[in-house]
């Protein structure tokens, strides 16, 4: 069988195979708790025979877990090293671990750091989560990537880097007491937009009498409506109904329209 060897460094990834390529992708999460968990993609060109891959390992590192879509990949510890027993046909592999010593403290916040040594591959990717609640850095991202959000954590994407290419990205918490500041200033103003519609509504019905407010809140409700179905729906005879009428066409409330034998309304 053919030896396929995989490096992992304490603070750099570095692959050898002797398969070609088509997608590398690696991607860190970055925990609560500061420690990272990777994620690593690899799609071949062709299908592999069954080989042996040889991880070499410095800093700690674990819970591996391998899989080549279809079936695990058993993983076999020994001393820095674990070894895979890659199936045979195996054309993508997955594999993913943790490891605590990607992070460092910066300044008031946090540094994460990794040298990348990258296989030949004719797409790579790679990708970094911040965990909630965390922001980046003004020029906090070195090399420069893609910055986005899906609204709840910060990430950063990078596509084709160069061979050998160090990442560094700081970042730091946002202040939980400023972001519930923020929060209240929010619902209060929210509060009191609310408060003045309802004595904004309240306000302009002062001045009419009851049977005038049925008929508002009925040409505000079906927008446009027939004065004789208003006068049939509410009981009112063609005389009131035309008083009300006029009185809010007076108060620019309403629009009405000459139609056979009725009037079609319009509420503004």
């Amino acid at each position: 069988m053919k030896l396929l060897r995989l490096f992992l460094f304490l603070l750099f990834i570095k692959i050898t195979v002797a398969a070609e390529i088509q997608v590398y992708s690696v991607i860190f999460d970055i925990q609560p708790d500061m420690s990272v968990k990777q994620e690593i993609k690899i799609v071949f060109a062709e299908p592999l025979e069954e080989r042996n891959l040889s991880y070499i390992l410095t800093g700690h590192a674990y819970d591996f877990k391998a899989n080549n879509t279809f079936e695990e990949i058993k993983i076999k510890k020994t001393g820095d090293s674990i070894v895979l027993l890659i199936p045979n046909g195996t054309r993508q592999l997955y594999l993913s671990f943790e490891t605590k010593d990607l992070i460092k403290n910066y300044n008031d916040g946090k540094e994460f750091l990794t040298y990348l040594y990258l296989p030949e591959a004719k797409i790579s990717k790679f990708k970094l989560l911040l965990p909630k609640g965390y922001v980046l850095y003004k020029e906090g991202v070195i090399p420069k990537g893609k910055i986005e959000t899906d609204g709840e954590r910060i990430f950063v994407v990078w596509e084709n880097l160069p061979f050998e290419t160090p990442i560094i990205v700081r970042f730091y918490q946002t202040s939980q007491n400023k972001l519930e500041l923020l929060l209240a200033f929010a619902l209060i103003v929210i509060a009191l937009i609310i408060w003045l519609k309802i004595r904004k509504d309240e306000s302009y019905l002062l001045g009419f009498s009851n049977d005038e407010i049925k008929v508002i809140n009925v040409l505000k409700e079906k927008r446009v409506i027939y004065q004789n179905k208003l006068e049939k729906e509410l009981g009112f005879s063609r005389a009131k109904m035309t008083r009300i009428i006029k009185k809010l066409e007076d108060k620019g409330l309403v629009e009405k329209e000459k139609i056979g034998r009725t009037n079609k309304l319009k509420w503004k």
